[in-house]
């Protein structure tokens, strides 16, 4: 949540889904786990999200945010809400859903510290039970076999309504995911503090434009390439940048997840590789990620979705076809083989988020 982030009133989501805020009182500026934080000052101040589609979950839910608590409810009972909507909400001590057929929230109470530091929050629901995180390590959980409410409530990062139930304090990395996160997976989250080398947690850049990132080819002679081409399609214009690839590379597939580009694979010096390479465009610097494809592989097809790549079919060193879906998950720099596979082998496929 940093000053990049804001534009006219509003606050960008960095997820893809436009689930963008309206900036209602918190300023941007203060430092935060990542970058900078939003301060709010007990005034009834809130981040609008609204009531959007995609903000509908029904089955299952994680919520993630970082708190640094000024004060709450030991000295203002309505000093408490962090992430709230009518269905779902991460308040100071109580992370729920809520019930459609009773009306009632099912969640666990636990206590986020309030003592001006920094605290990592997180709430997940499975459709069998909640679960609240504090730092990393399960608080508890309260079993409820059921669905989230669908309702008509507004979304507010900061408070609930009016100038009842705000925050005293700051917040940052505000997260929902239409999903239970696994308890490696809310780790992972609370490791991001820790900042990033690769093979330790996932940390999402500051996403500087929305321009389309070319990766090497084969030219006319015909030769491999090491170029990454930028082009921007509000001017109509391509130029290259300053980065290159660490090796000639044609075939490969690539994804983007939270403003960073991933290669999988593809042919470099006459043969086929595992490699995958990360692209960081607001630093414009690559290196491979410590991790590798389970098989050497050529013209796969990938897309990203929910934080994660997922790469699909291929070619290997011995010219077999594959029909492999492989998962890569950034924010553990792991890469796993899913139990569905393609109806055939493919190469030269393409494949999108949609």
């Amino acid at each position: 949540m940093d000053s990049i982030d804001v534009d006219n009133g509003m606050i960008r989501d960095r997820s893809g889904y436009d689930n963008h805020g309206s900036i209602q009182g918190p300023t941007v500026g203060e430092s935060g786990v990542i970058n900078e934080s939003f301060r709010w000052n007990a005034n009834g101040d809130a981040i609008v999200i609204g009531k959007q589609n995609a903000l509908d979950v029904t089955d299952e839910v994680t919520i993630s945010i970082w708190v640094n608590l000024s004060s709450g409810r030991e000295s203002n009972n309505n000093l408490s809400h962090h992430f709230y909507s009518a269905d779902y909400g991460l308040i100071q001590d109580n992370f729920f859903v809520r019930d459609p057929e009773a009306e009632n929230r099912e969640g666990i109470n636990p206590q986020i510290p309030v003592d001006s530091s920094w605290h990592h929050t997180a709430m997940t629901f499975d459709g069998n039970q909640v679960v609240a995180y504090i730092d990393g390590v399960s608080t508890g959980s309260h079993q409820y076999n059921g669905s989230i409410d669908s309702s008509s409530g507004t979304l507010k990062i900061g408070n609930a309504s009016g100038n009842n139930y705000t925050t005293d304090g700051n917040l940052d990395d505000v997260r929902l995911y239409n999903r239970a996160l696994s308890e490696k997976e809310i780790k992972a989250l609370y490791n991001i503090r820790s900042r990033r080398s690769y093979g330790s947690p996932y940390v999402p850049p500051a996403i500087p434009d929305r321009a389309i990132y070319h990766f090497g080819g084969v030219n006319s002679t015909p030769a491999g390439t090491d170029t990454i081409l930028k082009y921007d399609a509000a001017a109509d214009t391509i130029s290259t940048q300053s980065a290159t690839l660490p090796q000639t590379l044609s075939g490969a597939s690539t994804a983007t997840v939270g403003g960073e580009v991933f290669t999988f694979g593809g042919f470099t010096n006459g043969v086929r590789t595992d490699d995958v390479f990360i692209y960081d465009p607001s630093t414009d610097t690559i290196s491979a990620t410590g991790d590798k494809l389970p098989v050497n592989l050529e013209a796969t097809s990938a897309a990203a979705v929910d934080g994660k790549a997922y790469i699909f079919g291929g070619i290997d060193s011995n010219d077999n076809l594959h029909d492999s879906i492989f998962e890569y998950d950034p924010s553990t720099n792991t890469i796993s083989t899913q139990s569905a596979t393609l109806p055939t082998a493919l190469r030269f496929a393409s494949a999108t988020t949609a």
